[in-house]
């Protein structure tokens, strides 16, 4: 397999990527609530997660889980659960799916809010 002269990082690319990852290992970078993700956090959520504007949306619907109580949603084939006996978890069960879950859950729950939302009748 060869790599295209276009897909190969420039130095200044690998230098500032270096510079990065050494500012986020220093603590002098906060950065995004996501994993692998190294970029600078710009966004709390009520939970007080960090986000970078990539992933901003995630702490959006955070804050809307929040705002209605952290309901259960079911994304299929994902489901965020709701435990009435146990409320202290739902915020969790929000958090990891929203800060460790696979990248097609957190769009998938955004659609399902999204969807919700463009069904709610203003009283």
């Amino acid at each position: 397999m060869m790599i295209d002269d276009e897909e190969m990082m420039t130095d200044e690319e690998m230098l500032a990527d270096i510079e990065k990852i050494l500012k986020l290992r220093k603590g002098e970078v906060d950065c995004c609530t996501r994993p692998y993700c190294m970029n600078e956090a710009v966004f709390t959520d009520v939970l007080r997660l960090r986000w970078c504007e990539e992933h901003k949306f995630c702490g959006e619907c955070i804050n809307w889980a929040a705002a209605h109580k952290f309901p259960p949603l079911d994304c299929y084939p994902y489901s965020i659960l709701n435990d009435p006996k146990h409320p202290k978890i739902n915020p969790e069960c929000w958090k990891l799916t929203l800060g460790l879950g696979p990248e097609d859950a957190i769009y998938l729950v955004q659609a399902a809010i999204e969807n919700i939302e463009s069904h709610e009748t203003v009283e």
